[in-house]
């Protein structure tokens, strides 16, 4: 059964995720990765490349909701940015491994 969700509530919740990257380089907003990954793993996605692929076969849709200003964030990007989270989490066994090694990479 499908529960209606309310997209701009979602979007302005993923605001309030404080970002602890730093500052330099940061191309595409904490918002921005965390939403294209949420929507991409509800709908399947297991990896960052799904969720890269997701995003771009929907960044039309995602555009209606995010900034975008520099696209769809790579592989690369989703890794790093949810990194900062499981780091350390129970997702990686507490370890502090990085979070390609959490994933399997």
């Amino acid at each position: 059964m499908a529960v209606p969700v309310d997209i701009e509530d979602l979007v302005e919740r993923l605001r309030r995720v404080e970002d602890p990257r730093e500052d330099r380089g940061l191309r595409h907003s904490l918002v921005d990765v965390l939403f294209i990954a949420l929507v991409a793993m509800v709908s399947g996605a297991d990896d960052a490349e799904a969720m890269q692929d997701y995003g771009e076969a929907n960044a039309e849709w995602s555009g209606q909701f995010l900034e975008l200003r520099h696209g769809i964030p790579s592989q690369d990007t989703f890794l790093r940015a949810i990194g900062w989270f499981w780091t350390g989490s129970m997702a990686c066994g507490r370890s502090g491994r990085a979070a390609t090694s959490c994933w399997g990479r």
